[in-house]
Parts: structure tokens; sequence; C-alpha cells
């Protein structure tokens, strides 16, 4: 199983941020858009996994000392060519988080070691990257981090879907 450990959005905030690429998709970027139902940020991506690093994980999961805090959503900026993302500000707790895991799992699984840029993609090869939408997209929005949760990334009918595995509510 395909697994990583990832912030999950409430159901509106993901109308939001789908509202926000509709907005990409009205400018005519064509790209592999990400369904409303898959926004996430990222923590750390695992890999292909086995049934004792599930538990692994879910352990490292459930050691998060961190009290719930915000994030905001804020700019919408591209990786290159590849990907279009909406940027997040007050990164450090999501860094903390990050490193922690990190530190945590490194031994038990096959981890790279990038640079942690927390993000929410929106499409991936886009056919174009456009200069300015920001001022006319509803950002910023604003959100709560309360959960953390591992996901499994499984394809259903030929379509990828990112499916709750296991969730802990943060606290210190």
């Amino acid at each position: 199983m395909r697994l990583f450990i990832a912030v999950n959005f409430d159901e509106q905030t993901k109308q939001k941020i789908s509202q926000i690429a509709d907005l990409l998709k009205s400018y005519g970027v064509n790209g592999n858009y990400t369904k409303e139902c898959n926004y996430h940020i990222t923590l750390l991506f695992l890999g292909q996994s086995t049934e004792s690093q599930l538990l692994m994980a879910k352990k490292a999961v459930s050691e998060i000392k961190q009290n719930p805090f915000d994030i905001t959503l804020q700019n919408i900026s591209s990786f290159g060519k590849n990907i279009i993302y909406l940027g997040v500000n007050n990164i450090q707790p999501l860094n903390n988080i990050n490193q922690f895991l990190y530190d945590r799992l490194k031994h038990d699984f096959l981890l790279d070691d990038d640079r942690f840029l927390p993000h929410i993609t929106l499409i991936r090869k886009p056919d174009y990257i456009p200069a300015s939408i920001n001022t006319e997209c509803g950002l910023p929005l604003f959100y709560k981090v309360k959960d953390i949760s591992l996901m499994q990334s499984i394809r259903i009918d030929g379509k990828l879907v990112y499916k709750p595995v296991f969730s802990c509510r943060l606290s210190i």
C-alpha cells in the first residue's frame, strides 16, 4: 500500500479550494486537476509500505505533540512548469511536524530528505501558467489544523483516491 501523512481539509474548505481551481479552468488552463476530495497538504510521503510499516506510521502520528494551529492559504504559484499549487503561510508548525515525523520514521522507511514546502497541488502538467490571478480568486483562506491523517493512495475504477487510514487529534 502507498502511504503518506497529511493535513486534510473539511468539505467547506475543499469547496473553496475547488472554486480557485475552477477560476484557473475559466482562464483556459488545461492539465490534470486534483479532484476536490483529494485536496490535502502532504507532511511526509512514505511510499510503498508493509503492514508493519503501517503500524509504525500510526504510532508516529499518534505521538505528534502539537496544539491545533491556524494556517493561511494565500497564493497561487508553481513548481516550474509541472505543478500549479496553492501556497501555505504559518508553516512553522507544519515544519515541526514534518521534522518530527521524518526523524521518527527515517529508519523504517526509504524517505527522501527533500526540502519541505507545504502546499496544495491544484494542477499537474498544466499547459500554461497564468501570470497573475491571485487578486481575484478569493484568497486568503484561513483554516485551523486540528488533525493529522495517515493516508493511503489507491486507485478505484482507474481514479486516484486518497483514503484516511488513521487520524489523530492534535494536542500537547
